[in-house]
């Protein structure tokens, strides 16, 4: 038999032995696999292998030790997965109850309040006159102030707002034996997460934010001749390009190649202006139909459009 297995016989009988190491220590477990076959003694050992390391997770929460205390990463993991349950909590009361709407918001701000009291505080004490003092020459409201004095005299005199079957759950989970000291040092690493929930659960109720998109600062646009007629102003480069060689067409010929090649390209860079108006084409447009991946005739469009800017000369008398 392979000796990887660990299998042995004592008497007829054949053993599994298997040695873990668990917080620095050796431990070693032995069980009877209740078998005189050798065959199913192999299998029942390959069985017993696979699950080797659950029993060594196992084995670490057993041998805690009574006063271990949790860490500052266990204390995290728990309070991660006290806020999901929380959060789950208050929205489905919020969904089931949607005409409360009002209530809901009211018992979300001050909840959310009272956390951020408690963690203020270490949850030592409940809300005191001073604290209301405070607060209201800090602007709060009588509403706010009544509702969390409400919620402060229910957790300290009647039910805590996190609840001791809450806290166990999370310390058995970690392998923690539920115990006064350590149920304290988990309700003030819950205190954040709370919070958190009840002001996720409070935006549940607040209309969506239309994004605002901010305004690009773009190079100021070339100077428009005082004399250049009205009705250039409006067009787009391309509309502007065709009226120039309709224009031009009496005073200079030319030709389809270049006409098409020029009306192409002002295109282009209509598609790289956004579709501007003619005269509110800058430079950086231009410079970024120089890197456009289609730069047909890209300088037949520069020069065109520089004539299109170019201050009429006076005619002769």
């Amino acid at each position: 038999m392979r000796k990887s297995l660990q299998v042995y016989r004592r008497g007829a009988t054949y053993w599994w032995r298997q040695i873990l190491p668990v917080e620095k220590k050796k431990i070693e477990i032995r069980f009877s696999l209740q078998t005189l076959d050798h065959t199913t003694a192999k299998r029942r050992a390959a069985a017993m292998i696979t699950a080797t390391d659950a029993v060594k997770d196992m084995m670490e929460f057993v041998m805690r030790p009574l006063d271990a205390r949790p860490t500052e990463k266990e204390l995290k993991a728990m309070a991660k997965e006290a806020y999901q349950i929380q959060l789950a909590r208050t929205m489905e009361r919020q969904r089931e109850n949607p005409e409360q709407r009002d209530m809901h918001r009211r018992f979300n701000r001050a909840y959310g309040d009272f956390y951020q009291f408690l963690e203020d505080t270490g949850g030592k004490r409940p809300i005191a006159r001073t604290d209301i003092d405070r607060l209201e020459a800090e602007g709060w409201s009588v509403e706010r102030l009544e509702s969390l004095a409400l919620v402060s005299h229910q957790h300290f005199s009647e039910q805590k707002s996190i609840s001791v079957r809450t806290i166990d759950s999370l310390l058995e989970e970690h392998g923690f034996q539920p115990q006064p000291g350590l149920r304290r040092i988990v309700e003030r690493a819950l205190y954040p997460a709370y919070k958190k929930a009840c002001e996720v659960a409070d935006a549940y109720w607040e209309p969506p934010v239309i994004p605002v998109t901010k305004l690009e600062t773009v190079a100021a646009p070339l100077q428009v001749a005082p004399d250049v007629p009205e009705r250039w102003r409006g067009r787009s480069v391309r509309d502007a390009m065709r009226v120039f060689f309709e224009e031009a067409k009496s005073g200079k010929t030319f030709d389809a190649k270049r006409r098409h090649q020029a009306l192409d390209s002002a295109w282009l860079l209509d598609e790289c202006s956004g579709g501007k108006p003619v005269y509110e084409v800058t430079n950086e447009h231009l410079k970024a139909l120089r890197k456009h991946p289609v730069r047909t005739a890209w300088g037949g469009a520069v020069q065109a459009f520089r004539r299109l800017h170019r201050r009429p000369r006076a005619s002769r008398t």
